[in-house]
């Protein structure tokens, strides 16, 4: 959208949309890497679906798990041009409720 402000200067207002199929097993426009997950939001419980994907060739990721301040799970993967799939549990009662981290090299 274009408009003026009101000193006369132009002002452009600019919104990228990406979208993405989560049940796909390619990744769009051959992207160099994408994470996504299946919701925005989750409840304690439910367990958390993360896709990753890459049109890279060995693309190494590293998927860690934080809960209540201390890293509990880390997992090493190595991607090739393919899409892979992880769940990971949020439940609250076995104190299992955390945040997720991810890191890339290439």
């Amino acid at each position: 959208m274009e408009s003026k402000d009101r000193f006369g200067q132009k002002v452009i207002a600019t919104h990228f949309v990406t979208i993405s199929d989560f049940n796909s097993d390619k990744i769009a426009d051959n992207q160099l890497f994408s994470i996504d997950l299946n919701k925005k939001t989750y409840d304690i419980g439910e367990e958390v679906k993360v896709r990753l994907a890459t049109a890279s060739k060995n693309l190494v990721l590293t998927l860690t798990v934080e809960r209540r301040g201390k890293i509990t799970e880390t997992k090493i993967i190595r991607l090739n041009n393919e899409v892979t799939k992880w769940q990971i549990d949020n439940s609250y009662k076995r104190g299992k409720r955390g945040i997720v981290h991810r890191n890339g090299s290439f």
